[in-house]
């Protein structure tokens, strides 16, 4: 087997961004809104989303909406991106697809 070739530059940098999938219905929570229930004193999508803004991603997309206005509220003040996803109801993969 041939060893792989070596990076091109040690300088170059690979940027990926986060991409936090926040717009289901918490359907099998069976009750409220998951993202939006209290842990520790803060909304749950709201500490997700400082766990991505405090790694090294380039930036944080935030794909929202079952609820959207409360869980763009909970993160209010935080540098990320909102991508809404109208089709929400139809899966995880239309959420993806809107981020």
């Amino acid at each position: 087997r041939e060893p792989l070739p070596a990076p091109k530059s040690e300088s170059a940098e690979l940027k990926v961004d986060i991409v936090l999938l926040a717009a289901g219905r918490s359907s099998r929570m069976g009750g409220p809104n998951k993202l939006l229930a209290l842990f520790d004193g803060k909304p749950l999508v709201r500490r997700s989303a400082e766990r991505a803004l405090g790694s090294k991603a380039s930036g944080t997309i935030v794909v929202t909406g079952h609820q959207r206005e409360r869980v763009r509220a909970a993160l209010s003040g935080l540098d990320v991106t909102f991508a809404d996803n109208p089709d929400f109801a139809e899966g995880l993969s239309s959420s993806l697809k809107a981020g």
